[in-house]
């Protein structure tokens, strides 16, 4: 058993990405699972997922598909693990709470994000609504941001985004990472886009 927290390393398959943050997800029947948020690409639904090495969950949801608005995924926990609202913040001794979370963030905004790969990075945000192809994929509805420290790598894809909520350690979750541009300039998926699906854990 462990605690999870938003930015570790998770596994399905081949691919290894970051968990996003932990929360409770909704399905379209009408069901609830606590679990975490992720990325879309190259997930498969049902198949199993393991966090830090360990069994986890299954890949219950996916919002990945062309000219689909976002990028993401939902986990379900069947393991015994303890689903945290912490984050990992300028490294992976310094857990931040997630205590709120926004569906968007305004241009020229500073964003912080966190890749189990690429640790730690900041960001500012240039574009609130674009688009990326990948894999012959179109993903709509992307904010774009330029780094403003740290770097970002494959594996990263998944990790949470966040703002500072105010005062304190508290942070406001707002997106989790779709990818690294060509250009340099990073791309995530803002907490609107799956909101319906899936509410932060927050204490």
């Amino acid at each position: 058993e462990s605690n999870i927290i938003g930015g570790m390393q998770a596994s399905e398959n081949t691919y290894n990405f970051s968990v996003g943050t932990c929360g409770t997800i909704y399905m379209s029947s009408g069901t609830t699972y606590n679990g975490f948020v992720t990325c879309g690409h190259h997930r498969t639904l049902s198949s199993a997922v393991s966090v830090n090495g360990n069994s986890f969950g299954t890949i219950c949801l996916i919002g990945f598909s062309n000219n689909h608005y976002g990028d993401y995924s939902c986990v379900r926990m069947t393991s015994s693990d303890t689903l945290t609202n912490k984050i990992y913040g300028s490294s992976t001794a310094a857990t931040r709470n997630i205590t709120s979370a926004s569906g968007s963030v305004a241009a020229n905004a500073t964003v912080m994000k966190f890749g189990y790969v690429s640790g730690y990075a900041t960001a500012t945000v240039t574009n609130t609504n674009t688009s990326m192809v990948t894999s012959g994929v179109t993903i709509l509805g992307l904010e774009e941001c330029t780094l403003t420290s740290g770097s970002s790598a494959p594996g990263d894809s998944g990790g949470p985004y966040y703002i500072s909520g105010g005062s304190g350690n508290n942070y406001t979750f707002v997106g989790e990472h779709t990818a690294h541009h060509s250009s340099g300039s990073i791309l995530f998926t803002p907490y609107v886009r799956f909101s319906s699906k899936f509410t932060p854990k927050t204490s």
